[in-house]
């Protein structure tokens, strides 16, 4: 993941994004696109008279030549309306056509070209007013209007409304963008230059939003309304954003039913032995007939590696569990702490294994240590959320939420996993990252091994506010 965001960005309100910003989409240059359709919310004129509108959007372009951001535009069919793009010259352009009079007003950064920001995250924006003059027309970049060229052609009345679909990354099956785009929006009205600089500096405008995509999600969809976009045309997700996604974490979480749901993820513990397990939990109710596991790759005892769990009970204690290289016994690090004191709330759980001791930290307090002759077996079978294991054979698994879960190859201090229980986004070492924040089994470490799932639902339930 890239953490890398614009110098101009350092010092504002980094903390007002809410996720927006913190991934895109990555469009090839060959013939990747999103399809949204056509809509009355992408047309702006009747052939008399235009309506304002604006356009907002962060692009990181990966070559100099054109690229295409969002586009109601057909010039061979004969339906052309709008283009909000970069030219040959890489200069931000907003063309208006009126398709009956073939004129068209153009207004063209004259300074400050994309080549400037080749390979890196720029925001960039326009606004019209409606007033069928080149005058009404606003190009920003970074959330500061740009100095402009006048290059319109012809008598202009207005755009007609014609049946051409929004298309972002093309234009119509050419001149295919190359490089990234994140959190798009269009709204029915000029936008004023305090808005464009709230949109900049991460203020969510929602005010006349009418086309909102790419804000963080894998997916395509309208976040302000219907018009979701048809990705059959193969730009990928990529967690590359303009915002890094530090700022928030453990802001939402999974829901687990507690009868079918778990989460299977691509990942093996680390080869040395010597890790750190983290994960939030909270139990809606507990089974004291077998327990549940929370995070782990135990599958079943003979086949186990390690567990983070709640003992089968009447009032169990939280566990952390390892079973050896040579496959012949486990060890446990016990808490001491009943899972009754975790039922309705939120609780921290990190095992570590030094090589030499298992120790269990509870809301960043240790709370146990056992010595193990460090080793721990290591199965090929896939680390799960919410369960001892992906079989479902309706034991052991979690009724509940979770939030959080990571992997590091290396023994995080005690003054580390403090500072996890507190917020602090401890990334060294870190091999593996689940359900952060979004609706998705993305992991959010270097490695990108993803997961997938029977069951559990996203839920804005999370230990931090």
């Amino acid at each position: 993941m890239s953490l890398n965001f614009p110098i101009s960005l350092v010092g504002k309100r980094i903390s007002n994004w809410l996720g927006l910003g913190s991934a895109s989409r990555s469009f090839d240059g060959v013939d990747d696109y999103i399809d949204f359709g056509d809509s009355d919310d992408f047309s702006f004129g009747d052939g008399n008279n235009d309506s304002p509108f604006s356009v907002s959007a962060w692009i990181k372009p990966k070559r100099t030549d054109r690229f295409r951001v969002l586009a109601k535009y057909d010039s061979a069919a004969g339906v052309r309306e709008w283009i909000f793009t970069t030219d040959g010259n890489s200069q931000l352009i907003l063309y208006i056509f009126d398709e009956s009079t073939n004129g068209t007003l153009l207004q063209r950064c004259s300074l400050d070209p994309i080549t400037n920001y080749l390979d890196q995250w720029v925001h960039v924006s326009c606004t019209y007013d409606g007033s069928s003059n080149s005058s009404g027309v606003k190009l920003y970049i970074n959330g500061v209007e740009s100095q402009d060229t006048d290059n319109s052609a012809g008598t202009y009345v207005a755009m007609e409304n014609t049946t051409k679909p929004l298309i972002m990354g093309s234009l119509t099956g050419t001149d295919y963008s190359e490089g990234n785009i994140s959190d798009a929006r269009l709204y029915n009205t000029d936008l004023t230059a305090t808005e464009i600089s709230d949109l900049y500096a991460g203020t969510d405008v929602q005010t006349n939003l009418v086309g909102h995509w790419l804000t963080n999600a894998d997916n395509v969809l309208d976040n302000a309304g219907t018009n979701d976009g048809d990705n059959a045309f193969e730009s990928e997700y990529s967690l590359d954003g303009p915002i890094p996604a530090n700022p928030v974490f453990a802001a939402a979480s999974r829901n687990f039913n507690g009868v079918n749901d778990v989460v299977s993820l691509n990942q093996s513990t680390p080869d040395n032995a010597i890790f750190t397990a983290s994960v939030w939990v909270k139990l809606n109710a507990h089974d004291a007939t077998y327990g549940e596991g929370v995070f782990g790759k135990w599958q079943l005892k003979e086949n186990g590696s390690w567990l983070i769990y709640l003992d089968a009970a009447a009032n169990p204690n939280i566990k952390f569990i390892v079973r050896n290289g040579a496959n012949t016994a486990y060890t446990v690090a016990d808490s001491g702490i009943s899972s009754s004191s975790i039922i309705g709330e939120w609780t921290h759980i990190a095992g570590v294994a030094d090589g030499t001791n298992l120790t269990i930290y509870i809301n960043g307090v240790s709370e146990g240590s056992i010595a193990y002759d460090g080793t721990i077996n290591n199965p090929t079978t896939a680390i799960v959320i919410g369960a001892y294991n992906n079989t479902l054979n309706s034991r052991h698994l979690t009724e509940g939420n979770i939030a959080d879960c990571r992997i590091y190859d290396t023994d995080l201090t005690a003054s580390q996993i403090s500072d996890l229980y507190n917020g602090t986004n401890v990334t060294t070492n870190l091999v593996g990252h689940w359900l952060r924040n979004t609706d998705d089994l993305l992991d959010y470490s270097v490695n990108n091994n993803h997961g997938s799932h029977n069951g559990s639902t996203y839920s804005t339930d999370g230990p931090k506010p």
